[in-house]
């Protein structure tokens, strides 16, 4: 059950045109890693858990027509708008926060996709949460699972009254959940104790973003990537070039969003 669904649904209801323009470059990122999984697993049925309006899966869909998608969203909106936008091989159901709607539901998928939901999740829900998307798999099926980093550092320096509003916008957008890394694994590693986390970063969004990272107490004061090139190609270069185990922590932080593959078999 996800006790603060009425408050989501709300929140999605009224944000359903935002959220069909274009891809953002994170969200192009995890196209590009689900794809892979697609084509590295021989995927026939992918289930998106919290599509939206559906525009990830019937894109997938479109770009992929040997797949058969299924979408659940708990906003009525959403789904009315993914119903109307698709194709051949999706489809979109309206689930409510209990997931009484899913019990027993007699198909399974190959892939399961939740993309940018988990964080919506209010903590003690989260693993009732997972154990639903996990019902939802085949024996041998994957779960693909991206969230937004609340580490993540803006590009523009972070001001005092930005720190302090910082809540109170991301409960605007629903992301009221936000976590860091181990936050977030925490309850992904308590619900696939026997399967393989693969955690990936998106490396080169945050090397477009990110070079230098100056924590001044509550102001993060950013250098961007072209700016340092501008004042020092050598410099800029060595960044590039340096072996990514030496800055492996500085990456997880610049890192917009973390993205995980959960599979019983190794990636």
């Amino acid at each position: 059950m996800i006790r603060n669904s009425t408050e989501q649904e709300k929140i999605y209801d009224n944000r359903v045109s935002s959220l069909q323009v274009g891809f953002s470059e994170i969200e192009t990122f995890s196209l590009e890693l689900i794809n892979d999984i697609i084509k590295n697993h021989n995927i026939q049925t992918i289930c998106d858990f919290g599509c939206g309006t559906g525009k990830y899966l019937n894109y997938i869909c479109s770009n992929n027509p040997g797949l058969s998608g299924q979408g659940f969203d708990i906003s009525k909106n959403s789904i009315s708008i993914a119903n109307s936008n698709k194709v051949q091989n999706s489809s979109f159901m309206q689930i409510d926060g209990t997931f009484n709607d899913l019990q027993g539901y007699a198909s399974k998928f190959d892939l399961v996709i939740i993309n940018h939901v988990f964080e919506h999740v209010h903590p003690e829900d989260r693993v009732s949460f997972l154990e639903s998307a996990k019902n939802l798999l085949n024996t041998n099926g994957i779960i693909f699972i991206s969230v937004p980093n609340r580490r993540a550092v803006p590009e523009v320096i972070v001001s005092l009254k930005e720190k302090l509003l910082d809540i109170e916008i991301r409960k605007k957008v629903g992301h009221e959940y936000m976590e860091s890394e181990e936050g977030y694994l925490k309850y992904i590693k308590q619900s696939f104790v026997n399967y393989k986390i693969n955690r990936q970063y998106d490396v080169s969004l945050s090397y477009q973003r990110l070079d230098l990272q100056l924590p001044l107490g509550l102001i993060n004061l950013l250098i961007p990537w072209k700016f340092l090139n501008l004042i020092s190609p050598k410099l800029s270069n060595y960044f590039r070039k340096i072996d990514l185990t030496l800055t492996k922590t500085l990456l997880r932080k610049a890192s917009l969003s973390f993205y995980y593959t959960i599979t019983k078999d190794k990636i």
